[in-house]
């Protein structure tokens, strides 16, 4: 009888302590796994992300029915800062820090009621940019060409290039294998700031100055010597003006002087000689002869002018005087045909050789006219 109450007191002894033990399991469980949920936390984070830049970071874990839940007020630690979810969006933006190299650091997100969670972000170290154009001053409205580098020299490809704060045509571009662009300068600047840009690196700037050339118009107008060029010019005109006014007036006078007829006294009368360009030989006796005036046609080649041989006054005095009837003879043209009518004798070769001098034609006009007078008296 007291075996049967020794074992059962031994019996109920063991399911107390049992029922300890459980007890004391549910009760360190509870302190890190809410009522409804056994799962851990989970990060919804890229795996790297380049020093300097922004990446977000969302939180989320499996409920009891094994629906994805993304959940608030959870306390995310980086880089010795800590960060509360609390949005609605159930994110966080972090900035990655500046690391000299690629580093891996360790994010780490807490909750009560939840398992904590920590995962590993890779920090890449960023290169530097270099933009290096071929000429610090270029032309407006040319292109130009810049080389896009890396830190340790290294051309790079697929950078964007462009010009800030410009958006016209050949205003951006992409560098090719070489790292080399081409960008076209605009015409309503004064300097321009070059921006090289791709991801994983610093952009990269640099600023180029831009001139137009002049035109020759605006280099004379420029020019110092301006206003003493152009007073030599001025001077010269003048000099050339005043030259060519004096060949002028020379050029007229002679043409005047060739034109007038030159009159020469003699003992017999007055000798007009011809303008240069008339060979007229006109003869104004003193007294009251019936010759008047000889005109006589020659080539140009053989016009000359002959000195006329004084004559004798008394023989002058016995010649005699012309009656008013024989005015027919005027005229250089009607005294030759007249002379030739009545002689006879046309003789077209040497038609001027009888000319020579004044006493020779007043002798032979004298004969002619004493001819016609003894004819007339006959015929009388």
């Amino acid at each position: 009888m007291r075996r049967a109450r020794k074992s059962a007191g031994t019996h109920s002894t063991s399911w107390t302590l049992y029922l300890i033990g459980i007890s004391i399991v549910l009760t360190l469980c509870s302190s890190t796994v809410p009522a409804d949920s056994e799962g851990e936390l989970i990060f919804d984070v890229v795996p790297e992300v380049y020093e300097n830049d922004a990446f977000i970071v969302s939180v989320y874990t499996y409920n009891e029915t094994g629906t994805l839940q993304f959940l608030l007020d959870v306390t995310v630690e980086f880089d010795g800062e800590i960060y509360q979810i609390t949005d609605d969006s159930a994110e966080k933006t972090i900035q990655a820090p500046a690391v000299l190299e690629d580093t891996e650091m360790n994010i780490t997100a807490s909750k009560i009621g939840y398992v904590s969670n920590t995962t590993t972000i890779l920090v890449r170290n960023k290169g530097q940019l270099t933009v290096t154009p071929d000429d610090y001053i270029v032309e407006k409205n040319k292109p130009f060409s810049v080389a896009v580098t890396d830190d340790q020299g290294t051309a790079i490809a697929g950078a964007i290039v462009a010009i800030q704060g410009y958006a016209g045509e050949g205003s951006s571009t992409v560098t090719k294998a070489n790292g080399r662009a081409t960008l076209t300068a605009p015409e309503n600047r004064e300097e321009l700031v070059i921006r090289a840009e791709k991801e994983g690196y610093f952009p990269g700037t640099e600023t180029i100055e831009l001139q137009s050339y002049p035109s020759l118009f605006e280099i004379i107008l420029g020019s110092e010597y301006t206003l003493i060029g152009v007073a030599i010019a001025l001077l010269l005109a003048s000099i050339v003006i005043v030259h060519f006014r004096q060949k002028k007036t020379e050029y007229l006078k002679q043409n005047e002087q060739s034109t007038k007829p030159v009159s020469r006294s003699t003992a017999h009368g007055t000798i007009v000689s011809p303008p240069s360009n008339e060979e007229t030989v006109q003869v104004e006796p003193k007294r009251g002869a019936k010759v008047e005036e000889i005109r006589i046609s020659r080539p140009r080649k053989d016009k000359e002018i002959f000195a006329v041989k004084p004559v004798d006054k008394e023989l002058e005095k016995r010649k005699p005087e012309l009656p008013d009837e024989d005015k027919w003879f005027e005229g250089t043209d009607r005294v030759r045909y007249e002379i030739d009518r009545l002689t006879g004798e046309i003789d077209e070769e040497g038609k001027d050789k009888w000319f020579e001098g004044i006493d020779d034609i007043r002798a032979k006009i004298d004969e002619k006219v004493k001819k016609k007078d003894k004819k007339d008296e006959d015929g009388k």
